[in-house]
């Protein structure tokens, strides 16, 4: 399990996607009939993700029109091109028809946790 979210900027502002999932395997593909991607397992309560209508159980196909495959994927581009405020479009796999939502990233450190 892997949370997207990156170190902070120079304002200690850190953007966080606010989910939390793995890779889909090649096994994962073939048991479920599911496409690559990044399987989400959960979506944190306050989070961007959620307030978007991700769901735990997609899978992200596409982040930002480029496909993905792995979860360190979606983690280095919200790291190291993203900031807190950015939208991001989502490509998502749900119910066997693919949905593409945008995301606006939020400051980590403002989510509540609790």
């Amino acid at each position: 399990m892997i949370q997207a979210s990156a170190a902070p900027d120079a304002e200690g502002a850190r953007p966080y996607l606010g989910i939390t999932g793995g890779t889909v395997t090649q096994e994962m593909m073939t048991l479920y009939d599911v496409p690559a991607g990044v399987y989400i397992q959960s979506v944190m309560e306050n989070g961007s993700a959620v307030k978007a209508g991700v769901k735990a159980g997609d899978i992200i196909t596409e982040f930002n029109g480029k496909s993905i495959s792995k979860f360190e994927d979606i983690s280095n581009e919200v790291s190291t091109n993203l900031k807190v405020g950015d939208s991001v479009s989502l490509t998502l796999f749900r119910n066997g028809s693919s949905i593409t939502i945008t995301v606006v990233l939020q400051d980590y450190n403002s989510i509540s946790r609790f």
